[in-house]
């Protein structure tokens, strides 16, 4: 019998999400602490679905189960409003359905169709939280400081950007082990302290629930 690695690696995801007890431990005392029901979340990948799910909260972006290049996501953030009035237009696949948004790419990684990515992207826009709208991004791809400072008048409640340099914006949260790579690397890979690696360093819960605009305040250790 031959083993399908993927579906093993994906039963063992499954299993750490679930079930691995010091992920079932974070994710109960990150629910306690968490004060913050209704927030609106913009992430380009995944790191979104995770803290939603980890939080137990509902979906309130449409940038869920989406993975979009950071210079896509900037764009996206910078003018937002004309962007959740655009329409999608369906280019070619790539390991998953892909669409056009007016010239942000978005890959709707965990759909199986274009127009089910689509139809979740419309309908969660229906959902967002402008009061409580939060934004999470990082310095990957090609991404340039006046890129960051660009994002320093963006309408949010809440927004943080990491970094593998330092940068003297309330908004940075430099992870010095990527300084010598020049952007952050896979922040969110599992570790066996039931936490994704960004936990580790940054408390996301607080962050949350505060009205602090400086991300270093919110920093776990170095």
């Amino acid at each position: 019998m031959m083993f399908n690695l993927s579906r093993i690696k994906h039963y063992e995801q499954v299993f750490y999400n679930k079930y691995y007890p010091p992920t079932v431990i974070n994710r109960v005392k990150s629910r306690k602490l968490n004060k913050n029901k209704d927030f609106s979340l913009l992430c380009a990948n995944c790191m979104g679905g995770i803290i939603c799910h980890q939080l137990d909260t509902p979906f309130l972006s449409p940038t869920v189960n989406l993975m979009i290049l950071q210079p896509d996501f900037y764009h996206l953030v910078l003018n937002l409003n004309e962007y959740l009035d655009s329409e999608f237009v369906e280019i070619p696949p790539q390991e998953c359905p892909r669409g056009d948004l007016d010239g942000v790419v978005v890959n709707f990684t965990h759909y199986n169709t274009f127009n089910e990515g689509v139809s979740a992207w419309k309908r969660r826009c229906k959902r967002i939280n402008f009061d409580n709208l939060w934004i999470i991004a990082t310095d990957r791809d090609g991404v340039t400081e006046e890129d960051i400072a660009s994002l320093q008048h963006v309408p949010c409640k809440g927004l943080l950007v990491f970094t593998a340099k330092k940068y003297d914006y309330p908004y940075c949260f430099q992870l010095k082990q990527f300084e010598s790579q020049g952007q952050i690397g896979d922040i969110l890979q599992q570790t066996i302290y039931g936490k994704r690696y960004f936990e580790l360093y940054f408390d996301y819960v607080k962050w949350l629930n505060s009205d602090d605009k400086v991300v270093e305040h919110f920093r776990l250790r170095d």
